[in-house]
């Protein structure tokens, strides 16, 4: 999973789509596994332009279970799929599903990306309440960790608490200084200073 993150991350598709279908293949009856390598996946096939076939991937495994907690990770990528075309309400229902019902990564993701889409449209109290979650269930996921940070800080200044912004700037800059965040935390920072 997380060398085919890599991959992704870099760029490297077809490595990517690799690094997956071997995750799927060693995960044989972990359902957890199977969805990562599934979310994984279909991650790549919207990285392609191929929307539609990650759509399909992701649906056939929620609609085999819908309500079992292993399906996070596909209700995960439903909710970023579902975010991409506009439909927003049901984007935060999926986040909430995977985020509720997943201790691992998927969780983490999912309540980043609720936080962040709750404030981007418009209501930061309530991703300040979604995200102020991150460090207590999810303080081992460094990535989620740093980008919550900044959404907490961003949400703080649109609600008119610019110190109490600050505070969370410099946790973040303190404790994931190598983090690219953490250079975006630095120059928010010195534009709260400078207004």
């Amino acid at each position: 999973a997380q060398l085919g993150r890599l991959y992704l991350e870099a760029g490297n598709l077809d490595r990517a789509l690799s690094a997956y279908d071997a995750l799927e293949q060693a995960s044989g009856d972990d359902p957890v596994r199977q969805a990562e390598a599934l979310y994984g996946r279909s991650m790549t096939l919207l990285a392609q332009g191929r929307t539609d076939e990650a759509e399909r991937i992701l649906r056939e495994l929620v609609d085999d279970s819908p309500d079992d907690p292993d399906t996070a990770p596909a209700h995960l990528g439903l909710g970023r799929i579902l975010e991409m075309h506009g439909e927003l309400n049901q984007a935060v229902v999926r986040y909430r599903f995977a985020a509720t019902r997943s201790q691992g990564e998927a969780g983490a993701e999912a309540l980043y990306r609720l936080g962040s889409l709750l404030r981007r449209t418009g209501d930061p109290g309530g991703a300040m309440e979604e995200l102020s979650r991150i460090p207590v269930r999810f303080a081992g996921y460094t990535e989620w960790m740093a980008r919550g940070y900044l959404e907490q800080a961003r949400c703080l200044r649109d609600l008119g608490r610019p110190g109490e912004a600050v505070r969370i700037y410099e946790i973040l800059m303190e404790s994931y200084p190598q983090h690219p965040t953490a250079e975006e935390a630095r120059r928010e920072r010195a534009e709260l200073a400078e207004g």
